[in-house]
């Protein structure tokens, strides 16, 4: 173990540089090739780079929970105002309207939870996606073939990644009954731990692959797969019309914040103010 310092060790032939939020550190040996021992001038240089880093990290620390405060409020505001009022809107009206206010309150909630930046394990998704399909289906009088390939399902989706694959996912069920008039819809998920893959085809009626011209609805999904890092393509495949979705869930959301040296927050700007300048 070591402590949150940069140290010389054993008459400076080596430097021991603590490691990022934890209690250990690298011994680094040999300086310069073995051309010479470390000096007190390394031991600053590196606790300079060290302090330096901590001061980047609280600002990054802050501007996140800036960030986060502001999503709590616009969550909230969301809530109480439009929730409320989708919901006098609900029991205001009738047997035709309520499927589509019914879909709205759906939709709000997902955006709600998609604002509150919880991870959602992998299982889950794919538990309430195959859940959607099947209602839908089954309300259009559709068979649902759905096949999950063995994978990684204890990965967790970020937020982000959650919410578009869903509108993803929804839109192509919806382009499939509005557009295709399908007996069956067939779905195939392939989870992985760095990528997520889903196949969605319908035997209904398929355009020609060359006279097909992505309206707007395509073309946000395609723009939410990108935005994730993944790929949307559609084909015709055996007398099938097909969407293909992939999304590498490691890249697909923004990287964790880096941990400071434990101890580094409260006193980086001091010892950053008590280094020579250069």
């Amino acid at each position: 173990t070591t402590s949150d310092l940069v140290e010389l060790r054993d008459n400076g032939q080596a430097l021991l540089v603590p490691l990022h939020g934890t209690r250990r550190g690298i011994r680094l040996e040999h300086g310069f090739g073995g051309a010479r021992l470390f000096t007190r001038l390394d031991l600053q240089t590196a606790q300079r780079v060290l302090a330096l880093y901590a001061v980047v990290v609280r600002a990054l620390r802050a501007q996140e929970a800036g960030a986060s405060a502001e999503r709590e409020r616009i969550r909230k505001d969301i809530h109480d105002d439009l929730g409320a009022k989708l919901l006098t809107l609900l029991h205001r009206s009738g047997p035709a309207e309520r499927p589509l206010v019914r879909e709205a309150i759906r939709d709000l909630r997902e955006l709600l939870g998609a604002l509150e930046a919880s991870p959602v394990p992998l299982a889950a998704a794919l538990d309430q996606w195959r859940g959607e399909y099947e209602a839908r289906c089954r309300d259009a009088g559709v068979k649902l073939r759905w096949r999950e390939q063995d994978g990684a399902r204890d990965v967790e989706l970020g937020p982000r990644t959650h919410h578009q694959v869903t509108r993803v996912l929804r839109e192509a069920l919806s382009n499939a009954l509005r557009h295709a008039d399908p007996v069956e819809v067939s779905v195939e998920a392939r989870p992985g731990t760095d990528s997520l893959e889903v196949r969605v085809e319908n035997d209904g009626r398929v355009p020609r692959t060359e006279d097909f011209a992505p309206g707007r609805g395509a073309a946000i999904m395609r723009q939410r797969a990108e935005s994730l890092g993944g790929t949307l393509t559609w084909t015709r495949r055996d007398e099938f019309w097909s969407v293909h979705l992939v999304v590498p869930l490691a890249a697909a959301e923004a990287a964790a914040l880096p941990h400071a040296p434990e101890g580094a927050d409260a006193s980086a700007e001091a010892r950053l103010g008590a280094l020579p300048a250069t």
